[in-house]
């Protein structure tokens, strides 16, 4: 297999499995507390860090023990998955380290983007030991600004995202339950969005509206195609047929909860479509969106 389109793959996994934020289990009462006895805050921090990268690296090498089969049929040797492991580590720390400095994401993704494709698109030609030395100067830098205690608003609100991240997905299981979520209001993700209109059709351009306004919706998706190309690299043409099918199947069923997602929403309660003028929209709507989709993937099948 090709050197470079496995570096790319990784590349595109490693923004998804870096970690970005750290839990410390501290809230806005424990500041009192806490800067009347620094010495605690110091040991409790340690103790959040140590948890929060033992809990990742644990899940990491979890993941490359199942896939060591796979590795090793590469040709991957035992120290290239140790630089696997430091790179990620690597990624990880300089996430928390741009979350700490820089509030917009706009800011730190191309510092990112630069950071990820130096160091995994020369994977094979940086020596370990280089990658321990990054590892190193990565973690003195993160660890002065943990152990600063200049960040408690941030660390604080980074405890409140993870501990009702949990939440907000237990939460979303129930339709009951998710009621008591607090409603988002968005506007729509592309700029243009927001006078443009999408479409002739007026169910349609609410369609897309709401698709534009929630990012969310995009998730599953996305996490389909990204699995079902990845998968493609890997398989072989028989397991590829499987792959695509399941995976145009998994569009269209994902689509369609999307849509009765959307239907549920307060203003087509007011609107109150027909049932057959709501079938015909989102035949539409399918027609934009499922099938291109389904056309790339086939693409993409050949061409892999």
């Amino acid at each position: 297999m090709d050197p470079t389109i496995l570096l790319i793959v990784f590349l595109i996994i490693s923004f998804f499995v870096s970690k970005s934020t750290i839990r410390f289990f501290i809230y806005e009462a424990d500041l009192l507390f806490f800067q009347q006895n620094v010495k605690k805050m110091i040991n409790l921090k340690r103790t959040a860090v140590l948890y929060s990268f033992g809990f990742y690296n644990f899940l990491i090498i979890l993941i490359l023990g199942f896939a060591t089969p796979f590795l090793f049929s590469i040709d991957l040797t035992f120290i290239d998955i140790m630089k696997i492991i430091l790179v990620l580590n690597i990624f990880s720390m300089i996430h928390v380290s741009l979350n700490y400095l820089y509030k917009s994401w706009y800011v730190r993704l191309p510092i990112l983007l630069v950071i990820h494709t130096f160091l995994i698109l020369n994977f094979f030609s940086i020596h370990f030991g280089i990658y321990l030395i990054l590892f190193i100067i990565s973690a003195v830098i993160l660890f002065r600004k943990i152990f600063s205690n200049r960040y408690w608003v941030t660390e604080v609100l980074w405890e409140y995202e993870g501990f009702y991240k949990w939440m907000k997905i237990i939460f979303q299981f129930s339709m009951e339950m998710s009621y008591y979520l607090p409603a988002k209001i968005r506007p729509p993700i592309f700029i243009f969005a927001k006078r443009r209109k999408l479409s002739d059709h007026r169910i349609d351009n609410l369609i897309y509206k709401s698709l534009l306004r929630k990012s969310s919706f995009f998730s599953l998706p996305l996490r389909l195609i990204l699995l079902c190309i990845g998968l493609f690299i890997i398989l072989p043409n028989w397991a590829k047929v499987v792959v695509l099918i399941i995976t145009i199947l998994g569009l269209f069923t994902s689509f369609d909860s999307i849509l009765k997602e959307i239907k549920r929403a307060s203003f087509f309660q007011l609107i109150t479509p027909s049932e057959d003028e709501w079938i015909s929209s989102k035949l539409r709507v399918q027609k934009r969106i499922i099938y291109p989709l389904i056309i790339a993937l086939l693409l993409l099948f050949f061409i892999l």
